[in-house]
């Protein structure tokens, strides 16, 4: 099954993940939906293991039918999981194969006073779907949480992944319907910001609003 958390995380001051390439690696063995057993082994991503994950987050842009990151973005990517720390990176194995990975940062609930998990991708290859891969990595994630004080942990799902939706109900977990999300992209954050001097006289008496 392909999960997945997509980029659309709640306003928040980020804070590094836990070193990549620090803890353990977990072992999960599962026979589910009827597939023959396999052992799933989970552990923290590595350098060694960036070529792997592109192909799994292009796979990811395939399965979500949107356009898959571009080699500048691949970089960066890999530059701030490995080397700027800004996110923590999960990998699922099988004999031996990436088959899988989660990817998630922290921010941080003012009103909890506590962190906040923030899953941005989880993802299973196709044909290592249903063997439990994607229930170790989420646990990988949930126990994560747990381990660094998080008040909650939050991700975003398509609104056709139904088979992700009832695996997330049936941890319990809760669709924030009450809440809208809003978004302003790189392009019309820069748009604003060369506009500021007019956008101070626009807003000042927009106070109430802001507040």
């Amino acid at each position: 099954m392909a999960m997945s958390g997509r980029r659309h995380a709640r306003p928040g001051a980020g804070r590094a993940p836990a070193t990549p390439g620090r803890g353990s690696g977990r072992a999960f063995s599962s026979a589910g939906g009827g597939a023959k057993a396999s052992r799933v082994l989970t552990r923290r991503g590595r350098r060694a293991d960036s070529a792997e994950l592109l192909k799994m987050l292009r796979g990811l842009a395939e399965y979500e039918k949107l356009e898959p990151p571009s080699r500048a973005a691949e970089r960066r990517l890999v530059a701030d999981i490995f080397e700027k720390g800004r996110l923590g990176l999960f990998v699922a194995s099988e004999r031996g194969r990436l088959v899988g990975y989660a990817l998630y940062f922290f921010s941080y609930s003012s009103f909890l006073a506590r962190p906040t998990l923030y899953l941005e991708d989880i993802f299973v290859l196709k044909d290592h779907r249903g063997r439990g891969a994607g229930s170790a990595l989420f646990r990988r994630c949930m126990e994560e949480a747990v381990g660094e004080g998080c008040g909650r942990m939050e991700w975003a799902v398509l609104a056709w992944n139904r088979a992700a939706i009832g695996f997330y109900e049936r941890l319990g977990a809760a669709s924030l319907d009450e809440w809208r999300l809003y978004r302003l992209t790189r392009e019309q954050l820069l748009r604003s910001v060369r506009r500021r001097p007019q956008m101070r006289r626009s807003s000042a008496g927009a106070g109430a609003l802001l507040n």
